[in-house]
């Protein structure tokens, strides 16, 4: 996780075309098992489903910014400080 003037930036390594959907935060990396398929932008359009519900921020407050077609992902996530997304994603596992 890293902190920016905008709010803060959480690295996700993306799996698709998952049975069960699951979300782990481990070694400050958010794992994300999706149900989507990597086509026509649904697996990024989870991913920011999933990060909304996650940390209860409207959706025009997250944003990938690195990795729009890779497994790896940069997700910024505006308006929370670093201590209460640290706060929320320590209640994932």
């Amino acid at each position: 996780m890293r902190v920016t003037a905008r709010g803060i930036v959480i690295d996700c390594e993306v799996k698709t075309k998952c049975k069960i959907f699951s979300v782990e935060w481990t070694n400050n990396t958010l794992y994300m098992s999706l149900n989507s398929m990597a086509v026509e932008n649904k697996a990024n359009k989870e991913v920011i489903e999933s990060v909304h519900e996650i940390f209860k921020v409207p959706k025009a407050q997250i944003s990938i910014i690195a990795g729009h077609k890779s497994k790896i992902k940069a997700v910024l996530v505006e308006n929370i400080t670093e201590d209460a997304a640290r706060h929320i994603l320590s209640q994932i596992n």
